[in-house]
């Protein structure tokens, strides 16, 4: 079929280090005080977390539902109708804690939502890795 998941991979790399480096910042006393760090991580994700689900959505996915494998057509499907949910939690995050003020404001809140939008995160990505990518690369 000829499609490539190197670029999604990438992204996929650089989404989970960005998310990483703000996993390191989230001590409540370093957020009370000096969120400004932070703040920008979240920017920076949100933006590459936002392309990486354009992409996936606008290009892979319609490649995959014009593909004649029957196993690839139903695993894109499955999971562009599953990319909406995650586009909807990834703005609600973004929403609540764009501002250095929002998280100095509430860290452990800040804290709490962050672990359980990472985890979010690196679930869809590992899920992606395995039960997509693995299949398409065959």
């Amino acid at each position: 079929m000829g499609i490539q998941t190197d670029l999604y991979q990438t992204q996929h790399d650089e989404i989970t280090r960005l998310m990483a480096q703000i996993n390191e910042l989230l001590d409540i006393h370093t957020l009370q005080t000096n969120a400004d760090d932070v703040s920008s991580l979240i920017s920076r994700l949100a933006e590459r977390l936002s392309v990486h689900l354009a992409l996936e959505d606008n290009v892979l996915y319609q490649h995959l539902s014009e593909s004649p494998n029957v196993k690839l057509n139903e695993l894109g499907k499955s999971f562009q109708d599953q990319i909406g949910g995650l586009r909807k939690t990834l703005n609600a995050y973004k929403d609540m804690w764009s501002t250095s003020l929002s998280i100095q404001e509430s860290p452990e809140q800040f804290v709490m939502e962050t672990e359980a939008f990472v985890g979010v995160v690196k679930k869809r990505i590992q899920l992606e890795d395995d039960d997509l990518f693995s299949v398409i690369d065959r």
